[in-house]
């Protein structure tokens, strides 16, 4: 039983991670991907290589919240918690 317990916990654990990454992708997808592309280096209308950035977390957040050149505004389209979860996931394109 307590195998069973430990299983069904790892299973669950790693479940709730691929849907949290499977939504932080819908969103990338969703808001970003047509001008920064699907390796973040796509540079549509003058986007930002995000393979290259050297902007800090809070700068990245900063920019996705308020917009910047011809990037929209996204803080009254995404929470703070979802424009959280787009910096890290960007940030995985630098490696």
């Amino acid at each position: 039983m307590f195998l069973f317990s430990v299983c069904f916990l790892f299973i669950s654990c790693n479940s709730s991670e691929q849907e949290h990454q499977d939504q932080v992708e819908i969103l990338y997808h969703t808001h970003c991907i047509r001008c920064h592309g699907g390796k973040g280096n796509l540079g549509v209308s003058g986007a930002a290589d995000l393979t290259k950035s050297i902007l800090s977390n809070a700068e990245k957040k900063s920019i996705i919240n308020a917009g910047k050149g011809n990037m929209p505004t996204f803080g009254t389209t995404l929470t703070n918690g979802e424009i959280e979860n787009l910096v890290e996931f960007v940030n995985e394109f630098k490696k």
